[in-house]
This record gives structure tokens, C-alpha cells and sequence, in this order.
């Protein structure tokens, strides 16, 4: 990493870059599912950041990356020798993969009874299995994210805390229909191309209501924590009937209010 202070010193640069290392998951790498000589997938990172120190409390960042990605884990037709033995490979390091984007930030540090803040991130994150394909979406990429954050201190142990954010769907492969099979009695769906729709904007609100007893030596806590306050029916996916010739969306968790007590030591 390097920074640098800007003759005006409320202004700081930030650069850095660096090699990372993923080893292959456990499955991946077994004998009888995976590929026992895959090896680590790799990546460089590489970022550029600025930041302005409006006031001590106050202050505003801007940050771009860039990520290049290889030796990714990717599935293999090929027949290999191993131990004198024909066997499937399976898994290889073959895969390219990159990421890229800016995060952009807003921020008031706690002071007296406020802080908050508010982030903006859009981003592209694509991976190529083979060299003759092209670039498709990673399964979690997220071109836009906005969080807002911000809690305030009512008094008399009180504190109100609030999060809201708003997320592109994650990217999905739609199912076209099923093919009878008539020797296991089942349909068979038939993918369109691999992550090519998104599922809808994911948007929700969470409260929190915290109420803090301060003793010598330790403190306790109560509070109550309501998620999904609104009761959005956010889609994380599809799910199809026997024959894949109808669908419905699958949400996630509705309204969840919880209370619960912490002590502090």
C-alpha cells in the first residue's frame, strides 16, 4: 500500500496492489468428485483510492479497483492418466476471471449522539471458462449497491439505529422447459444461457432499538431488531414445477421482528 498526502491536507491518496491465493475446497480436490492435482486459483488487486477530511467527523472516499483472475477452477471433459489409470478429470485451472468498479462513500463519525453513513458501489465481476468462450457474469456479481446507515442516541440509554439498502439482483439462468426421460420417470430442464437474467431489485429496510444499562465493571443490554420492516418480498430465485413448464418466485424472509438480551464485560 502507499498513501499520499496532498499539499492540501484535507486531500490523502491511497494506492495498493497484491497477489492472492485461493486454494481448491475440499470437494474439489477429492479423488472421487473432484481432481486431487487442481491447484490454488490466483488473483491480483489492484486499487486507487482518494479520500477528503472535510472536518475531524466528516469525511468523503472514492475508490477503484480492478481485479485479474486465473487459474480458475473449471469443469473438464477431458479423460487423463493418473496412478496408470484412465480416469475423468473433471476439474482443471483453466478459467480467466475480472472485476472492476468504483466504491464511493459518505461518512459522519460518532460524535456526540449521531453517525452514519452512505456508500454507492457498481461494479462488473465476468469469468471465462474456456478460452473459445466468451465472458459471462459470476453468479454473485451486483452492479449497483447503495447502503444508508445511521443511528442516533436518544437519551436515557436509547439508541435508534437504521440500515437500508438497495441491490441489484443477483444474475440467473433462466430454465426454457423439460425433456420427458422416460427411463428415470422425471423431466429434465433444459438451461438458456448460463446467468443471462437477474432476478428484481433487492430493496429493504432494518430498525433497531437498543436500550443500555451501565454498571462499574459491565454493561447489559436489551434491544429490538426488526428486519425487512416494510415486508418487501424479495426474489433470491425461481422455482418451477415438475415439468418446468410453469414458475413462481422464491422469496426470501419477510418481516422478522426479535428481541434479545447482551451483557458486556
Amino acid at each position: 500500500n502507499l498513501t499520499w498526502k496532498a499539499p492540501w491536507k484535507k486531500l490523502s491518496f491511497v494506492a495498493g496492489i497484491g497477489l492472492f491465493s485461493q486454494a481448491p475446497q475440499l470437494q474439489e480436490s477429492s479423488d472421487i468428485f473432484g481432481n486431487p492435482n487442481v491447484k490454488s486459483e490466483h488473483a491480483v488487486h489492484a486499487t486507487l483510492g482518494m479520500n477528503i477530511q472535510w472536518t475531524h467527523y466528516f469525511n468523503t472516499e472514492a475508490t477503484f479497483f480492478y481485479k485479474h483472475m486465473y487459474d480458475l477452477i473449471i469443469r473438464s471433459n477431458r479423460t487423463i492418466q493418473r496412478d496408470g489409470e484412465d480416469v475423468p478429470e473433471r476439474l482443471t485451472n483453466g478459467g480467466l476471471g475480472r472485476a472492476y468498479g468504483g466504491e464511493f462513500l459518505i461518512r459522519y463519525k460518532p460524535y456526540k449522539k449521531f453517525f452514519g453513513w452512505i456508500s454507492y458501489t457498481i461494479s462488473r465481476s465476468e469469468r471465462q471458462d474456456k478460452p473459445e468462450d466468451p465472458y459471462r457474469l459470476f453468479s454473485f456479481d451486483q452492479t449497483h449497491i447503495f447502503t444508508l446507515v445511521a443511528a442516533y442516541k436518544l437519551g436515557w440509554g436509547l439508541s435508534l439505529s437504521a440500515r437500508f439498502r438497495l441491490v441489484s439482483g443477483n444474475p440467473a439462468t433462466p430454465i426454457r422447459g423439460g425433456i420427458f426421460d422416460a427411463d428415470r420417470g422425471n423431466y429434465i430442464p433444459i438451461p438458456g444461457p448460463n446467468n443471462s437474467v437477474r432476478n428484481p431489485l433487492f430493496h429493504q429496510l432494518d430498525l433497531r432499538l437498543d436500550y443500555k444499562l451501565t454498571f462499574n465493571t459491565w454493561k447489559l443490554m436489551f434491544y429490538l431488531d426488526v428486519q425487512n420492516v416494510y415486508n418487501q418480498p424479495n426474489q433470491e430465485g425461481i422455482t418451477y414445477n415438475y415439468d418446468y413448464s410453469q414458475s413462481a418466485p422464491l422469496v426470501g424472509v419477510p418481516i422478522f421482528p426479535s428481541i434479545g438480551i447482551k451483557g458486556e464485560f
